[in-house]
């Protein structure tokens, strides 16, 4: 009894703790970004930190529009699951609901890890009601992923299905629930960081047919993010640049060498 009453105390501070933390974050947001501005530029050259900043962007946009995404899709699902286990008379519908509607916001993982405990539940109370309530999840969770998922979300990380697996897989064993959560748009993001490192190091090593080969026979074949995209058309345009300016130093090299030709048959 004693170790319930420490342990809930503990959560119940610690809750607190962090309410009071988010406000002062939250107040004072504003200042703290243009703090963290004046640190980025005057510790980093200007290209650096311009780099950075593009990183930062995207990452708080990946999470803050994942993770609301992630939040509104759960919450029709539950509300939708809500309404056809009520029609079906089960009288667990607002719990079984409940567990589906939190547990699809965990990707790829999270409506199996709903449904099992909800079906386990109903099969105690009522085995024909768990038969119904299974083929219901089944089919409701096959609209989500085909209708309205995808509606929500659009491909707003540009992860493929195996780098979903890993980042879940991988962050979850490190960080449990929250590492399920967070794993897809964290993993997004350093996808992102590799992604302009070897750009910039194909770019410097010469070894941009490498990258037009790649963007030939796999990215325009495939749904990529407005940001992939954008990137792709810049390293697109950078080879346009560097191609136009090598020609354009040959052309000159060659009228160089002509009128240094005509001089020796002058001469002679």
């Amino acid at each position: 009894m004693r170790y319930k009453y420490v342990l809930t105390s503990g959560f119940l501070k610690n809750a607190f703790l962090g309410l009071i933390v988010s406000i002062y974050l939250l107040a004072g947001r504003k200042r703290f970004l243009a703090q963290g501005r004046l640190i980025l530029y005057g510790v980093f050259k200007e290209k650096w930190a311009k780099l950075i900043e593009d990183e930062i962007i995207y990452a708080d946009k990946m999470f803050s529009g994942f993770l609301m995404g992630k939040l509104v899709d759960s919450l029709i699902i539950g509300v939708i699951c809500f309404i056809g286990t009520y029609m079906m008379g089960i009288k667990s519908a607002l719990l079984v609901s409940v567990v589906v509607g939190v547990t699809n916001i965990i990707p790829f993982f999270g409506p199996y890890i709903g449904a099992v405990p909800s079906t386990l539940w109903l099969l105690l109370e009522n085995p024909l009601h768990a038969f119904y309530f299974l083929i219901f999840v089944i089919v409701l969770q096959q609209i989500d992923g085909n209708i309205i998922g995808p509606k929500i979300l659009g491909n707003s990380t540009g992860l493929s299905s195996f780098w979903v697996l890993f980042s879940i897989l991988f962050f979850g064993g490190l960080w449990g629930f929250v590492g399920m959560i967070i794993g897809v748009p964290f993993f997004a993001v350093v996808y992102d960081v590799i992604t302009r490192l070897v750009m910039r190091g194909l770019r410097r090593n010469q070894r941009d047919d490498m990258l037009m080969a790649y963007d030939e026979q796999y990215v325009k074949k495939s749904k990529i993010t407005p940001r992939q995209e954008k990137l792709w058309s810049e390293e697109e345009e950078k080879q346009e640049m560097t191609q136009e300016k090598t020609k354009q130093k040959e052309q000159s090299e060659s009228i160089i060498n002509e009128g240094e030709s005509d001089e020796d048959r002058k001469e002679l």
